[in-house]
């Protein structure tokens, strides 16, 4: 048993071209938050209704905010552009009870979808939130080993590395 800690993070948007970097500005990262759908239901004979899991993965979104102005980010937003964006997330994870420092690795395929400017203080380093949406792709790792995979495109969706709809796919004649 140990504890992970997350101790640094970069983020490139677009490529991995070192201008592209946000390592110097990056403030915040939010990861998309996995969550299956549910719809309640309620028996027309029962006294009781529940929720029942729709078998669908909840629409993804992620953020991220910088210090500062962008200027190369701004000309990115979506609006502008209509092809998608790679982003490519890096974290250095620290195991804390062996020391070793592990990556943290995240890959999304989307649209920068979203810019809200900070207010302007004096003296406060005005930046930006920002928001990756139409996400169509996103791979989660940690230290190598792939926890989370899916693409809209093709309908995939593996957990540690198990194509977990397979046979709904095969069924499908989806591949």
């Amino acid at each position: 048993m140990t504890i992970f800690v997350q101790e640094a993070a970069t983020l490139f948007v677009g490529d991995h071209d070192p201008i592209n970097s946000k390592h110097l500005t990056l403030k915040n990262h939010r990861l998309p938050t996995l969550g299956e759908g549910y719809e309640d239901h309620t028996p027309g004979g029962g006294y009781v209704g529940i929720e029942v899991g729709t078998g669908k993965i909840n629409k993804l979104e992620s953020s991220f905010g910088l210090n500062g102005e962008d200027p190369r980010l701004l000309s990115q937003f979506g609006f502008g552009s209509r092809k998608p964006l790679q982003f490519f997330s890096y974290g250095v994870i620290r195991d804390l009870r062996t020391g070793e420092a592990l990556e943290g690795r995240a890959t999304l395929v989307g649209y920068l979808g979203s810019i809200e400017p900070d207010e302007y203080s004096p003296g406060a380093a005005k930046g930006g939130s920002y928001g990756i949406k139409g996400i169509t792709s996103y791979e989660l790792s940690f230290d190598g080993d792939e926890k989370f995979f899916f693409d809209f495109w093709t309908n995939t969706v593996r957990i540690d590395g198990a194509n977990v709809r397979q046979a709904e796919n095969s069924i499908l004649r989806l591949g």
